[in-house]
């Protein structure tokens, strides 16, 4: 028999886990498969093969803001994190009137200490949303791509 490979499970140090038990939120189990993703607290992780599409025209035009772009930076900055790409995209829902399309940033970076990306991603959602998106309107995602 061949032998199987598989990834190491890195559980989030939050209350979504608990160590005595090994038992954890969907979330948390999620957000744990891969550690160079992070999104926040209590969301999943964008599922990958996603159908893409330009961003709506309300996240192109505050993306398109140097204003707003610096207010993210600086808020990078505060965490020690590096962005090398900032991407908005529209993720398109499966089809069916039930999943309307959501919007969505990535910000790639090639850093490697993942401490307070959580820290970082909440506070740009906190930021997204004082500029209008409602939670289920806007994800968010810091990820290193050379470590997925």
């Amino acid at each position: 028999m061949a032998p199987s490979f598989a990834r190491e499970f890195n559980p989030p140090q939050t209350t979504k886990y608990n160590q005595k038990t090994k038992k954890c939120t969907i979330e948390a189990f999620l957000a744990g498969k891969d550690p160079y993703r992070v999104v926040p607290e209590n969301q999943l992780p964008t599922p990958w093969r996603f159908a893409a599409t330009d961003p709506s025209t309300k996240l192109s035009s505050i993306m398109t803001s140097e204003h707003f772009r610096s207010r993210i930076q600086y808020v990078l900055k505060k965490y020690d994190i590096i962005a090398e790409r900032l991407e908005p995209f529209q993720i398109l829902g499966r089809p069916g009137p039930n999943t309307p399309p959501v919007d969505i940033l990535f910000i790639s970076t090639n850093d490697e200490d993942t401490t307070y990306w959580v820290d970082a991603v909440s506070q740009l959602l906190t930021l997204f949303r004082k500029e209008g998106f409602a939670e289920s309107k806007i994800k968010i995602e810091i990820r290193n791509p050379t470590k997925m």
